[in-house]
């Protein structure tokens, strides 16, 4: 039981930012000209890297992101496999592409 009330929560959580990423996503905050979508989970050889490797991927981005002293916020998502992302706000492109 105390697992599932752990994840409901966790999903609680991620859902009261989902307001505020539709507003970022639409220009409805004037202090965020760019956002930016991004992963390190990676596929491997035509197949996908492991969740440890994967894991460790997004943690090295993650702080990079914080190096860099870029606002993100966590998302979910699907592209072809279920990954963890980043919601980049206000990266250039330059700065995307270099990540």
């Amino acid at each position: 039981m105390e697992i599932i009330l752990e994840s409901w929560n966790k999903y609680i959580n991620e859902g009261r930012d989902f307001p505020s990423i539709i507003k970022s996503l639409t220009a409805q905050r004037e202090n965020i000209h760019t956002i930016g979508m991004m992963t390190a989970y990676f596929p491997k050889q035509n197949k996908q890297a492991t969740p440890k490797q994967n894991k460790a991927a997004n943690e090295k981005l993650e702080d990079q992101l914080k190096q860099m002293n870029l606002g993100f916020r966590k998302i979910r998502g699907k592209f072809d496999n279920k990954e963890r992302s980043f919601l980049i706000l206000n990266i250039s492109r330059e700065e995307i592409v270099k990540l």
